[in-house]
């Protein structure tokens, strides 16, 4: 009777290791901090927004990118929700990585060439990725910077 009752505590026990080792808790949630965006060579200044790690599972995870508006409402991005970001830890460095992809928002499409890539670590987050939205010719480079809230 007692190794039943023992065995139903430890099956019961919830972990925030049990994500195949990735420790939920030091990634998931929202980073405030700066957007940069690039065309070409042009890098504009950067823009405050949030970033959000949602949904961690089996070393994947889903990012919501930042929503921004620049050139005084010339140039917008909506939040654009990226799934299956693969998700590696050592010791306390997370690497966030994605292939390319591509996203449908509203009627205009959103293609990622070349992935995501990105890291966490100790609370700080950086990310890079790059979009061509709808039927604009040139890829915008974007990175973010921020700190856990």
């Amino acid at each position: 009777m007692a190794a039943i009752c023992l065995a139903s505590i430890s099956c019961s026990k919830e972990s925030k290791n049990d994500n195949n080792g990735i420790d939920n808790s030091r990634i998931i949630g929202t980073y405030a901090g700066k957007v940069v965006m690039a065309v070409g060579e042009n890098a504009m200044p950067g823009i405050d927004g949030t970033l959000t790690i949602k949904d961690v599972t089996k070393k994947n995870a889903t990012i919501v990118t930042p929503t921004f508006d620049a050139m005084g409402g010339k140039m917008t991005m909506p939040a654009l929700e990226i799934k299956n970001v693969k998700i590696t830890q050592k010791n306390n460095l997370y690497t966030l990585e994605a292939p390319a992809f591509s996203i449908q928002v509203g009627e205009t499409k959103y293609v990622n060439k070349n992935g995501l890539k990105g890291t966490v670590k100790d609370g700080k987050i950086n990310v890079a990725y790059d979009i061509t939205p709808g039927a604009m010719p040139m890829q915008i480079n974007l990175t973010f910077e921020g700190a856990k809230q």
